[in-house]
């Protein structure tokens, strides 16, 4: 029974060294895995950290251009706001707007037809005038009253 166990042994022992061996390898392989993912995940946080850089320095610039286009909108509604109120007039509502313009119109062709009537009045007094034998200076005209005139004329005729 002696020579059994010692023939047991040996072929544990060989076993055991393959079964040891195994592993060891397989150790090995996976250190090797490891250290290969290790590095891969190294490379690919590295290059997602540089991606980050970039992008926050992107963003930063925007919010520059940002802060200074609205800093230039708001100067050039300060300025068109003064050159309104220099130039312009208040901003009216339409109907408004078209009842003055409507009224100013009015207001022209009236001033038109008054000075119309003036000069007709005019070539008559001077036709008034000159048909007496009365002349009166360009000067002279400034100077007299029509109304005066019209009402002494009135009264000598």
């Amino acid at each position: 029974m002696g020579s059994k166990k010692q023939e047991l042994d040996p072929d544990i022992q060989r076993e055991y060294s393959r079964q040891r061996a195994y592993l060891e390898k397989s150790v090995e392989s996976l250190k090797r895995k490891l250290l290969k993912d290790s590095e891969c995940r190294k490379h690919d946080n590295t290059r997602v950290l540089q991606d980050n850089v970039k992008l926050i320095r992107e963003i930063n610039d925007l919010r520059k251009q940002i802060d200074f286009l609205k800093k230039e909108r708001q100067q050039q509604r300060l300025h068109v706001s003064k050159r309104k109120n220099e130039k312009a007039p208040p901003t009216m509502v339409p109907a408004v707007a078209e009842a003055y313009s409507k009224e100013l119109e009015m207001n022209k062709t009236k001033i038109l037809d008054l000075r119309k009537a003036i000069d007709h009045q005019m070539h008559l007094r001077e036709s008034y005038l000159s048909a007496q034998g009365t002349f009166i200076s360009p000067a002279a005209e400034t100077s007299v009253d029509p109304m005066a005139v019209s009402s002494q004329s009135v009264g000598s005729v």
